[in-house]
């Protein structure tokens, strides 16, 4: 005879007294938010307690401050990553920090809070804590995503004991970065050979916009986020260039443009000349976007939609099987290290100079860029391609 599951305790959902500041929860907890973060108090409906909690760090918390009880360390794991998130989405109010990079701190701190426990305090953060998490990361992502989750779990845990959020830290021996040598013997080549560029440039010719980035990123290396943020005040026809910082670095570079790239953007720059933008969709939204959005739920989601990699999937997917837009940076990489001129090539590609180079040298005269520029439309015949023969 099957017998019914026990049902989980619930406690009343009425405030204690009329101006009782927090919001009782049906888990027994009583929850408030400040400053845009949520924190809970007290446990098993014990309101009076909750609200001792609340007054002994609410004056610090709606100022701005983080309260002295969470300085000397009886904060939790999972107050720590509010704390922390709620101060890097300043920085992304204040242009400092993208959106993109808090959501993700934000999807690793949830991953390590679940694993380590919501409720642990700092001082259950231990050397086989962590060991045991690396164990349970490593079979959940691969090796590039692992180690960037744990280089934003250790930047967030040094932010907490340099704010004196909570004491030093003992990460052990453990949760080690993947090293470089495993990452290359696994992997996989990003090539485009010509007759494949040949296929996708004729698949994405109907589609204007479409067909200008695939040209960019064989011409100077573009990426999808590169694309989209071009402004139409860095593209110069008339001198045949575009000079345009690496949104993701920041780095200026000079991009010579090929005969069939400026081609292709000039009846796109004809079109909504008062738009700081070159590229914009049909909806005119920028190609890729991360912004927020609410929930069925009620809650705030942060979503990216990549609809350059979604077109190239559509478009150019059946002409090339298995690529995808950023294969055409590692194409034009590949093709430019032919030519020895390394500093030319970073330039192009909005990479750092090596050494005290990326400091004192100012700029990479346009000779040596058309050099590399000029050796990467020979050798993947853009010429012939884009006249159709």
């Amino acid at each position: 005879m099957a017998t019914d599951k026990p049902r989980r305790k619930t406690y009343p959902t009425t405030k204690p007294f009329p101006t009782f500041p927090l919001t009782p929860r049906a888990d027994g907890r009583f929850s408030k938010r400040i400053r845009g973060v949520l924190h809970t108090y007290g446990k098993g409906g014990d309101w009076q307690g909750a609200l001792d909690a609340y007054l002994a760090t609410a004056r610090a918390r709606h100022a701005g401050r983080h309260a002295a009880q969470e300085r000397t360390g009886a904060a939790t794991v999972r107050q720590l990553a509010n704390n922390y998130l709620a101060e890097r989405d300043a920085d992304v109010k204040h242009g400092a920090l993208a959106l993109r990079t808090w959501q993700e701190y934000r999807e690793a701190l949830d991953r390590f809070v679940k694993f380590a426990g919501a409720s642990a305090p700092p001082s259950e953060l231990v050397p086989d804590l962590f060991t045991r998490f690396a164990a349970k990361l490593g079979k959940q992502l691969g090796a590039h995503a692992y180690n960037r989750t744990r280089a934003l779990i250790f930047a967030w845990l040094r932010y907490c004991q340099g704010a004196e959020w909570c004491p030093p830290v003992n990460f052990g021996v453990g949760f080690r970065k993947v090293p470089a040598g495993k990452i290359r013997g696994n992997k996989k080549a990003r090539l485009l050979s010509p007759a494949q560029v040949v296929a996708l440039l004729n698949a994405a010719k109907p589609r204007p916009q479409l067909y200008a980035m695939c040209l960019l990123g064989l011409n100077g290396g573009f990426g999808a986020t590169d694309c989209s943020q071009l402004p139409r005040a860095a593209v110069d026809l008339a001198a045949g260039v575009i000079r345009y910082a690496r949104p993701k670095t920041n780095i200026a570079r000079t991009v010579p443009l090929w005969p069939e790239t400026a081609a292709a953007l000039a009846p796109l720059l004809a079109l909504r000349p008062d738009d700081p933008l070159v590229f914009r969709t049909r909806h005119g939204a920028e190609w890729v976007r991360t912004e927020r959005r609410k929930t069925r739920k009620g809650k705030t989601a942060v979503v990216t939609k990549d609809s350059v990699a979604m077109m190239f999937s559509k478009v150019c997917g059946p002409a090339a099987p298995g690529t995808s837009f950023y294969w055409l940076r590692h194409t034009h990489a590949t093709y430019a290290n032919e030519v020895r001129d390394a500093d030319a090539r970073r330039h192009l590609m909005g990479r750092a100079l090596p050494d005290l180079d990326d400091v004192y040298v100012e700029t990479v005269f346009l000779a040596r860029l058309q050099n590399v520029t000029s050796h990467v439309r020979e050798k993947l015949g853009i010429a012939a391609a884009c006249s159709g023969q």
